[in-house]
């Protein structure tokens, strides 16, 4: 996902958190399932992220998770975990489209982080005066087909039952990556040195 400040009219920076579970009160995604040449909706449900607690309020220290900042005409790049309904929903060998919706984020202001260190960000329902409403636009969405993975983690059904969807998935994506380990570079000689 790529965030882009268009230049406006304001040359302050501002700041916003970009968790899905501070961020977005829902989770704005659409699922299409490829049928020939057209797609339709899949129902997936509403997602489910990991809620840690102190939506309202964030208490600023300079290296907070999700805390992010953009000046007029910056842009940042981000990757997202889909959530769990959306993985559960696919098939493999399957052609889907992911459209983001569009959504509004609720916890942002003006300033730079240094300016924000030792106070308090407040989302939009915790605030007294109200800021302009700050919209993380829709996209176009990006299609993909589904592929299975061809040896399946072998403690997979254990872990998910134990720590969620989610957490198995990154755990089976750090058994996959022991399984076939980036290979090293072949030493230099010293006479090949510069």
């Amino acid at each position: 996902m790529i965030l882009r400040r268009e230049q406006d009219n304001f040359e302050q920076a501002c700041v916003f958190v970009l968790f899905d579970y501070i961020a977005f009160k829902f989770t704005r995604f659409l699922l299409l399932h490829q049928k020939g040449d057209s797609f339709e909706q899949v129902n997936v449900g509403q997602g489910t992220f990991e809620n840690r607690g102190g939506e309202d309020i964030m208490k600023v220290n300079g290296c907070n998770n999700g805390l992010e900042e953009l000046r007029p005409g910056e842009a940042r790049r981000f990757v997202q975990i889909l959530p769990d309904n959306l993985h559960k929903a696919l098939i493999p060998g399957e052609r889907y489209r992911l459209i983001w919706q569009g959504e509004e984020i609720f916890m942002w202001d003006w300033g730079t982080k240094r300016d924000w260190v030792g106070k308090e960000l407040k989302s939009q329902a915790a605030r007294e005066s109200k800021l302009p409403r700050l919209i993380l636009p829709a996209s176009a969405g990006v299609e993909f087909t589904v592929k299975e993975e061809s040896e399946p983690w072998p403690g997979r059904a254990e872990y998910e039952a134990e720590f969620g969807f989610s957490a198995a998935n990154s755990r089976e994506a750090d058994w996959l990556l022991e399984q076939n380990p980036p290979r090293s570079p072949s030493p230099i000689s010293p006479s090949q040195r510069v």
